[in-house]
């Protein structure tokens, strides 16, 4: 668990991103696009987000701390936001074959286990983990119903570049 909160976020989905990018082809590409979109959109978001609500993490005696503490405020839980908003793109368009269906439950399955690692380790409640998923699954959906616009805007140009 302490891996996984330490790792399943940032390193973990940035290497996802491009993966996707480099071996999916090209709905793999335009997976990695919308990904590497909500990451750039979520992350200043739950910042804005946890400076507005402002909910103190929970409280652990010393000797029960298994990782110490963020400085930051709680709600909503960036690593839940990050995670499950990718893991919404991933499930909802990569899933053509039933390989890219492997990998997005796969995907999902490595979401959920970071989320639950937010609660294990004790730098959130329940709650600011719930509030990250459905903030990040949102946002994500925005980004999924934007799919046709950014292929025309973002992955036309990237298709000409990678193809020749």
């Amino acid at each position: 668990m302490i891996w996984m909160t330490l790792y399943g976020r940032d390193v973990f989905w940035i290497v996802t991103i491009i993966l996707m990018f480099i071996l999916g082809g090209i709905t793999g590409r335009k997976v990695a696009v919308i990904m590497a979109i909500c990451m750039v959109i979520l992350i200043p978001l739950g910042i804005v987000a946890k400076e507005i609500v402002q909910r103190p993490r929970p409280v652990i005696p010393k000797e029960d701390v298994i990782l110490p503490a963020d400085a930051e405020y709680a709600f909503p839980s960036g690593h839940a936001l990050i995670v499950s908003a990718n893991a919404a793109v991933v499930l909802a368009l990569f899933r053509t074959t039933r390989k890219q269906r492997i990998i997005s439950l796969l995907l999902a399955f490595e979401a959920a286990i970071v989320c639950i690692s937010r609660v294990y380790v004790g730098a959130h409640y329940p709650l600011d983990v719930i509030g990250g998923i459905l903030l990040g699954v949102g946002i994500s959906f925005i980004f999924i119903g934007l799919g046709k616009k950014i292929d025309a805007t973002v992955m036309v140009p990237i298709r000409k570049f990678v193809d020749g």
